[in-house]
């Protein structure tokens, strides 16, 4: 009899539990979890009726293939009819045992029993587990901690998980890696690349037409016809003329007459020979008036009496006479002459020449009358 006794207050109590947690999950939970159910049913009848938490962890597949992914569970039941009860859940890193890696974790959810039984409650988390090498492993226990007890904490049983490698058929040679599928282009992959081409085509456009617009608005630059340059005895010689009729030296300009004399002879040396004659002195000029043709023609002394004769004007304060400055502009022109290019001389000559012709042709009839006659 007493055996009998013992055996219906178990039965009572698993009906209670079981009735407890068909109030605490919803029917698809239930469907989903009677290992779970059945599990707590067996602990909380095996324990003493003053048990208020109950703990448990499953699998959804003791068996996994390399890579594939599992679903571990930990639940833990309490009973508040005692009072409040503080969980404190074991914590979890990056992996549970040797190779077994944490996938991801879900928050700890809290369900509450219904208004008949508010003192009842269950706890749950759910951890993604994957394996990458074959073999047998254990997941060691789960420890909580309730109500700070650290020395005896509530322990889940230790679970063993399968990984089995994919099969190979050895009897078929190996392949090669299939090479990445291409995939066809979308409509929001395109569009970006729309945007930018249309982006530089207007850049372009916008170039092309402000460089058009701008050739079109540019006035044209001036054509500047410039003079063919004046042969050095041409200036010379027309500077020297219009000193003739300007008068200084009658107006008692005599410093000014003879350094426009000097000047002009200085600058028409240096361009015509090559001598820095503006930067020499009179001795100077004449030393290196030495190594051209001048030297062996009266033109050669008349410039040594111009030069000298400017430098005592200019220096010593000389005052020449009327005749003096009159023979200096005169042997300044002369020396010009003489000195000028053989090519101009007679192209010059050449000029006068045409000049003289008619009234020389015009004389001959007039002659040839006369001897006529």
């Amino acid at each position: 009899m007493p055996a009998e006794a013992d055996k219906t207050e178990v039965r009572s109590k698993m009906l209670n539990a079981k009735q407890n947690i068909n109030r605490l999950l919803k029917p698809s939970i239930i469907k989903r979890s009677k290992g779970v159910i059945a599990l707590f049913l067996l602990m909380f009848a095996s324990h003493a009726p003053a048990q208020n938490v109950q703990v448990a962890a499953h699998l959804d597949s003791a068996t996994i293939l390399i890579g594939q992914q599992v679903r571990l569970h930990l639940n833990a039941f309490c009973n508040l009819h005692n009072g409040l009860v503080k969980i404190t859940w074991p914590e979890i890193g990056d992996s549970l045992a040797a190779k077994i890696r944490v996938v991801s974790k879900s928050k700890i959810d809290t369900i509450v029993g219904d208004s008949s039984h508010p003192e009842q409650q269950l706890l749950k988390e759910d951890i993604l587990l994957t394996c990458f090498d074959s073999g047998y492993y254990a997941i060691p226990p789960f420890r909580f901690v309730v109500n700070g007890d650290t020395a005896k904490p509530l322990a889940t049983e230790p679970i063993m998980l399968t990984v089995h490698t994919v099969a190979v058929d050895t009897t078929k040679g190996i392949k090669d890696i299939k090479g990445p599928l291409s995939a066809p282009w979308t409509i929001l992959e395109i569009l970006p690349w729309l945007g930018i081409g249309a982006a530089i085509l207007a850049a372009i456009i916008a170039i092309v037409y402000y460089l058009r617009r701008r050739m079109k608005n540019k006035k044209p630059e001036p054509v500047i016809i410039k003079a063919p340059p004046v042969a050095p005895h041409i200036k010379a010689l027309k500077t020297l003329e219009d000193l003739a009729g300007l008068k200084l030296w009658q107006e008692g300009k005599i410093k000014e007459y003879h350094s426009i004399i000097s000047d002009t002879l200085r600058l028409y040396i240096g361009e015509r020979y090559g001598i820095g004659a503006p930067e020499m002195i009179t001795s100077e000029i004449m030393h290196a008036m030495r190594r051209t043709s001048v030297v062996n023609t009266p033109g050669y002394m008349q410039l040594q009496q111009i030069l000298i004769l400017a430098d005592l004007v200019k220096f010593a304060k000389e005052k020449p006479l009327p005749a003096e400055h009159e023979k200096s502009l005169a042997d300044a022109i002369d020396f010009v002459k003489q000195t000028a290019p053989e090519a101009d001389t007679g192209q010059q000559q050449a000029e006068s020449g045409r000049q003289e012709t008619p009234s020389h042709i015009n004389q001959q009839p007039s002659k040839g009358a006369d001897g006529l006659s």
